[in-house]
Formats: C-alpha cells, sequence, structure tokens
C-alpha cells in the first residue's frame, strides 16, 4: 500500500487521515505538558533538550516543586494515545477493522511508505523511546519520543504537501 501504488488523489487523503490519527498522539504529549509552542524540538538532538531542562531545574534550585517535571510518564497512558491512533485510522478505513491485534505504530508506517523509508524509521524509534521500563517511560525517552513524533508529523505535512502538488499538475 505505499504511496506508488496509490493514486495521488486517494494518497493524499490517506496522509491527511494518519495526520488526523497522530493529532491524537501529539495530544497526549501536550496534555502531559510538552508543547511545541513553548520548546520547538524538531531541529534539536533530544540531548540538548534533556541539558537544557537540567539547567533551567539548577537554576530554579527547587527541584522537589510539587509542579516540576515528572521523572517518568505511565506506559499505558501513552499505549492508549497509540490506540486512539490505530482507532481513528480503522475508523476512516484506512485499517482493516479486525479481531485480530492492531498492527504496531511503526508497522501503519512500513505498510504506507515501506520499510526503508525514513519515516518508518522514525516511527520505530519513536517505539524504542516509549517501551520504558517496570511499566514506565523516563522523562529523556518522553522528550525524545515526542522528538520523533514531531518529526513524523512534519514528513507526514511535506509529504500531503506533494501530493496535493502533484494532485494540481
Amino acid at each position: 500500500m505505499s504511496n506508488r501504488r496509490i493514486p495521488q488523489r486517494r494518497w493524499k487523503k490517506t496522509l491527511d487521515v494518519v495526520a488526523t490519527g497522530l493529532e491524537e498522539i501529539a495530544a497526549y504529549f501536550d496534555m502531559e505538558g510538552f508543547s511545541p509552542n513553548e520548546n520547538d524540538m524538531r531541529d534539536r538532538a533530544p540531548e540538548e533538550i534533556v541539558q537544557e531542562d537540567e539547567k533551567v531545574e539548577e537554576e530554579d534550585g527547587d527541584e522537589y516543586d510539587f509542579f516540576s517535571e515528572r521523572e517518568a510518564f505511565p506506559r499505558e497512558d501513552i499505549e492508549l494515545a497509540i490506540d486512539a491512533f490505530l482507532s481513528h485510522l480503522i475508523q476512516e478505513h484506512l485499517l482493516p477493522k479486525s479481531k485480530a491485534k492492531a498492527p504496531s505504530f511503526s508497522a501503519v508506517f512500513a505498510k504506507l511508505f515501506g520499510d526503508d523509508h525514513e519515516i518508518t524509521k522514525k516511527a520505530d524509534d519513536f517505539e524504542e523511546h516509549i517501551k520504558g521500563y517496570f511499566g514506565f517511560v523516563d522523562y529523556p525517552a518522553m522528550i525524545t519520543a515526542y522528538s520523533e513524533l514531531q518529526n513524523i508529523q512534519g514528513m507526514i505535512k511535506e509529504a500531503t504537501r506533494e501530493a496535493a502538488d502533484a494532485q494540481n499538475e
């Protein structure tokens, strides 16, 4: 189901559906305090962001502040956001409704773009960062996962723009 086999009009619609579904996951990160408006992470290495946050925490000097950055996030909450993404794709008939287990996050992108596409690799990286330990994902891994999500969203937006341009030619 890669974009080479889908007519441009349908490919653009497919990308629009995926982009809307990704907003479900982005909303989870937004709810947890990750915001692209406050801290645009797309062009920065995840390590830079973590180091910057650690500097701010040192400057504040109040590492026990109730409202300071959380150290860990429940993996189950992230899984619910991904399930909402997959449910959206099913509702929009991009994925078949089935009693079998839904595909993984990265499998969706592999099916659409192919295993070797950069967006599929970003989706694999996203999944790797949210694996967590003992049911929790630590703050640096969440920052990295959020950065990967933003990259995926940017790539989808660019692919949508290219599909729209090709459709108008």
